[in-house]
Order: C-alpha cells, then sequence, then structure tokens
C-alpha cells in the first residue's frame, strides 16, 4: 500500500475507519478473499477514500487478481457484502423521511442498472477471443527488451498488424516506466509530432516538445492508431485504453492510469478527454 493511500486513510474521520474496520466488514472482507484468493483490503480504502468508484469495480477486481469467469460473480459479492455496509455511511440522509430514503432507492436502482451495462460489456470484452488469444502471447515471467518491443510496435503499424501492436503496447504499459520509454523515442515523436503540427499547429507542437510522453499525448496517439490505422469502433479501442489504463495503475503508473474509463452517464466506454 504506498504512502498517499495510508496518508488519505490516516485522514479520514472516526466513523468512516470505524466503518472500514467493523466487524461486519472485515468478516466480509474475509470471507471474498478465502473464495476468490486476492487481497482486497486495499480496495476497499481506496474505495472509501474515494480513489475507486463503484463504477470502476470491475476493473479493479480484475487488476486485483479475481479470474475473468468469475469476476460478474466477484462484483455482486463485492456490492453486497461490502459496498452497500459502506454506503450507508457515504449517504447523508434522514433515514426517517420516506421521501429521501425513496430517492435514495431510486438512485441506487439506476447506478445499478448502468453498473449492470458497464460490467457486461466489460466482461464481454475480457473473455472474448481476441482477448484471451492476445494474453495467451504474453508471457509474463520473462524479462522483455524494451527497445525491441517498441520496434515491434512500430513495426505493426506500418504492417497493419492490430494483434502485434496490442500485445507491444500491453508489454510496455506493465514496465511501470512508459514516460521514461517514450519521452525521447524518437519515432514515436516523429509520427505524433508531425500529426499535431497538422491538426493543431505550432502552439500545441510547443507544449508537446515540453513533455512528449505526457499520458493525453499517449492517449491520443493509441486511440489515433486503433481508430483510423485499424479501423476499430471508439467503443472497442475504449475497452482497450481501460484495460491499458488498469495496467498502468497495477505497476504504479500513475500518469497513465485514467486514458480511458467506463461512463456512467453514457453507460458506454469512453477515452478520457
Amino acid at each position: 500500500m504506498d504512502n498517499q493511500l495510508i496518508e488519505k486513510y490516516d485522514n479520514l474521520s472516526e466513523e468512516a475507519v470505524s466503518k472500514v474496520s467493523s466487524k461486519v466488514i472485515t468478516d466480509a472482507l474475509s470471507s471474498l478473499e478465502q473464495e476468490f484468493g486476492v487481497n482486497l483490503d486495499e480496495l476497499v480504502i481506496r474505495y472509501v477514500v474515494g480513489e475507486v468508484t463503484y463504477d470502476d469495480l470491475v476493473g479493479e477486481l480484475v487488476v486485483a487478481g479475481v479470474s475473468i469467469d468469475i469476476v460478474d460473480e466477484a462484483v455482486l459479492a463485492f456490492d453486497e457484502d461490502i459496498i452497500k455496509n459502506l454506503d450507508l455511511g457515504k449517504v447523508e440522509v434522514n433515514l426517517e423521511d420516506e421521501t429521501e430514503l425513496s430517492k435514495l432507492d431510486v438512485l441506487r436502482e439506476d447506478s445499478k442498472e448502468i453498473l449492470n451495462d458497464l460490467r457486461e460489456s466489460y466482461i464481454k470484452f475480457v473473455g472474448s477471443k481476441e482477448f484471451i488469444s492476445i494474453i495467451g502471447k504474453i508471457k509474463s515471467d520473462v524479462k522483455w527488451d524494451y527497445d525491441l518491443v517498441k520496434q515491434d510496435l512500430y513495426g505493426s503499424i506500418n504492417k497493419k498488424d492490430k494483434e502485434l501492436f496490442l500485445i507491444s503496447l500491453i508489454k510496455l504499459f506493465s514496465s511501470g516506466k512508459l514516460e521514461e520509454l517514450f519521452r525521447q523515442d524518437k519515432r514515436y515523436i516523429t509520427f505524433w509530432r508531425e500529426r499535431i503540427l497538422k491538426q493543431h499547429g505550432l502552439e500545441q507542437i510547443n507544449k508537446f516538445d515540453e513533455n512528449p510522453a505526457k499520458s493525453g499525448y499517449l492517449r491520443d496517439f493509441i486511440r489515433y492508431v486503433m481508430e483510423r490505422r485499424f479501423e476499430v469502433l471508439s467503443s472497442k479501442s475504449a475497452l482497450w485504453g481501460t484495460y491499458l489504463s488498469a495496467l498502468a495503475h497495477k505497476y504504479q503508473d500513475i500518469e497513465y492510469e485514467h486514458l480511458a474509463y467506463g461512463d456512467h452517464g453514457s453507460s458506454k466506454y469512453i477515452w478520457s478527454s
């Protein structure tokens, strides 16, 4: 658990801390951890301090290590045993006011319906033949030469090899050092600088030159290649962006952990802006 998260937790109110450490929560955690074989303490704390939203649970549980085939079951269990107990302390309503309770119930039902749509989309994505095929070709116990991985990345663009492009991205996003890998990468800078110049002119070029590896530039680069070069629909490319964001979070590359996300308003996965 990183120091920033610990500091946020230490600054919680006594009431919030007591809820997190209450018997109902600790018992539920112990039960879920045994059932799904993961450590959920950090996820609960990140939810309470506001780093994880209700919408993010699918991706967070996948990152936490819950297997893809039971993640739907895990989300429902996490919601039932953890979120409901924590939310009772986070929603400020007069529990004796039936009107307010009715409004709260409606909001919760709407939220669940939207979350169900997002969850089903993500589960379908990570269970797809394409996703499983790509992940199956990546050996996680191998130490990759990132210069060679980047050669594959740019070669895949030239050859219009979408699978190799995604495999290369997954390896790079698993490095924990994306800024280092892209900040002085001449091929990436040349390719994307020319595109920015055509679209936005010199003003944006000056900003790009300050740090070509900023998350917004890398996000737009990935999205451009996916949608323009490989003709992937935006809704599908955003799912890949969400997965890459989860990898960035897993390997503590916090600059890149919000490239795309499940949008509560539209019930769709979209790229951040």
